[in-house]
């Protein structure tokens, strides 16, 4: 890489790729990084680089408050990259580990999820209508369980004082499926058209 974008690539690397992210902290730094003209092929590097550290992580990472931070992660470079594997990936560790999990990571995972599924839909509608009904199914069972938060979430504390109770956690999930199941009989049912009247309407 050309050393004159080593800064920039720090830059880059740690607020994700995210331009929005970069202007968040304490001292804003996207004016910095827009100054060194990154060209968008030497971005394309950098975010598979940030892709391929998130899918590691969330293999790997045994915190559970850390994990849940991750899927955020790869839910936005897999959006800036039009990258539907990262969602497939969440998915997929959503029934492949799911069951290890506790109720508060699971519901970070579905709802990270269903925050993609409308932004996938216009490139693969018939894989974001099985995501959305695999997903909504994996969180019908959850309701039927007890309700688990990992210690992780509050180390410093011996009880969960502060964090969401039993039943607010039951309530979460009680909206959740009412919301994803509208989401989903929309998808199973709409033509893209009736979906995204306007967008496509702007695309065209």
């Amino acid at each position: 890489m050309d050393n004159k974008y080593e800064e920039a690539k720090k830059i880059y690397i740690k607020h994700g790729g995210n331009y929005f992210f970069m202007d968040r902290g304490e001292v804003p730094l996207f004016e910095k990084y827009k100054s060194f003209n990154v060209p968008a092929e030497v971005e394309a590097e950098w975010n598979k680089e940030i892709k391929e550290d998130v899918l590691s992580k969330i293999k790997n990472e045994k915190n559970m408050h850390m994990l849940s931070m991750q899927f955020s992660r790869l839910r936005n470079i897999s959006s800036k990259m039009k990258d539907i594997n990262g969602l497939l990936f969440l998915k997929d560790i959503l029934h492949s580990n799911g069951d290890k999990y506790d109720t508060f990571t699971n519901l970070m995972l579905i709802e990270t999820i269903f925050t993609q599924i409308e932004f996938f839909t216009l490139r693969d509608k018939e894989m974001t209508v099985k995501i959305a009904e695999e997903t909504l199914n994996f969180l019908k069972t959850l309701e039927k369980k007890p309700i688990t938060v990992s210690k992780d979430y509050y180390p410093e504390s011996e009880t969960r004082t502060g964090f969401l109770s039993d039943e607010e956690l039951k309530e979460r999930i009680s909206s959740g499926i009412k919301e994803y199941t509208k989401i989903y009989e929309d998808m199973k049912n709409k033509s893209l058209e009736e979906l995204f009247p306007h967008l496509l309407k702007f695309l065209k």
